[in-house]
């Protein structure tokens, strides 16, 4: 892994459980130090890399939401900017010649039992 640039032997999607009780997610990027290699920061919870000719990219869904748990309520960035970035990584991977994509969002949206389907946005 590090002979590919890569520090560390796992890589996680930061999701509702990791700022619970630490929105500045302290215990994350010291558990996880080498995540800030890819811009992780409090403020911005989302990434990618490069390995073996694959694009790896993990989103931030935002906060759990018990009233509304179907809702993508990411604030760190917004949905909006998220899924502007993941077009831009995206085409940036197939203009770079990678053909395969792995995305993590770490908390499930599809179609929760009992809560219905996905919000059309």
């Amino acid at each position: 892994m590090r002979g590919a640039g890569l520090d560390g032997r796992f890589f996680m999607s930061v999701g509702n459980h990791e700022v619970w009780a630490d929105p500045k997610i302290e215990g994350v990027l010291s558990a996880v130090p080498y995540l800030k290699k890819f811009g992780v920061t409090p403020e911005n919870l989302i990434y990618k890399f490069d390995f073996k000719g694959t694009r790896f990219i993990y989103l931030w869904s935002g906060k759990y939401d018990y009233r509304s748990p179907s809702q993508w309520d990411a604030d760190r960035p917004k949905y909006v900017e998220q899924m502007t970035q993941l077009q831009k990584w995206m085409d940036e991977a197939k203009a770079n010649g990678i053909r395969k994509a792995f995305y993590r969002l770490p908390l499930s949206r599809v179609c929760p039992v009992g809560l219905g389907p996905n919000p059309g946005p």
